[in-house]
């Protein structure tokens, strides 16, 4: 039985300090300007901000690159799955709300959010799929599929059903060891990989292999 459980201090910078302790001389005296003086910012100011600017887009378009490659480039038993889907998709980064993209990239960079490669059950690598189909209004159906590699081939196990979602969720591995299952309160010991089925910054549920049946932990609540 497969189980799925939902889961004021402003700092100056430079040139603030320069402009405040800038001094006049009046009278034979040094007056400090205890505030900077009223005017436009210096040209030098407005490139600076300018290639700040460029340099924070480009990082953000190449981690989109990165990651929508990783689920353009997907191993051959993917993609064959797919185009028996039924027109479903993996989740990709622009799925994903720009706080999660900013989360994906932050912990799983270059990564795609849609497909998660481990060794379940120690027999080779396995697939987790994250699959939409994209629906009026801005909702995503969502199933959680799993194409499990065993010394017989590969076979096709829907872990989490089709559900309804705003934004999608996204599926990441785990390593062998020991994870906290929120359910019962302790540490679980894994000896193979897991995956996780989480909504960002919400609920995650990790699904593992034991005994030739799939079971899962909440990761997250």
């Amino acid at each position: 039985m497969n189980t799925y459980i939902p889961l004021r201090t402003q700092r100056a910078d430079t040139f603030t300090f320069k402009r405040v302790l800038g001094s006049t001389e009046r009278e034979g005296r040094t007056i400090l300007h205890p505030f900077p003086p009223k005017g436009p910012i210096p040209m030098a100011d407005n490139l600076r901000r300018a290639v700040m600017v460029a340099a924070i887009s480009f990082g953000l378009l190449s981690g989109c690159r990165s990651a929508n490659a990783a689920c353009e480039k997907v191993p051959h038993a993917v993609s064959s799955y797919l185009r028996t889907s039924g027109g479903a998709s993996l989740v990709s980064l622009p799925d994903l709300s720009r706080g999660d993209q900013g989360l994906w990239k932050k912990h799983h960079d270059g990564l795609c959010p849609g497909l998660a490669t481990a060794n379940l059950n120690g027999q080779g690598l396995s697939y987790g799929l994250a699959l939409i189909k994209k629906l009026p209004a801005g909702i995503y159906r969502e199933r959680f599929v799993v194409l499990l590699r065993t010394h017989r081939g590969i076979s096709v196990h829907v872990v989490a059903n089709d559900r309804d979602v705003t934004i999608p969720f996204v599926v990441w591995r785990v390593p062998p060891g020991k994870s906290y299952d929120y359910r019962v309160g302790h540490d679980v010991w894994l000896r193979n990989d897991s995956i996780v089925y989480e909504e960002m910054e919400s609920v995650a549920t990790q699904y593992y292999i034991e005994e030739e049946r799939f079971r899962s932990l909440i990761a997250a609540e």
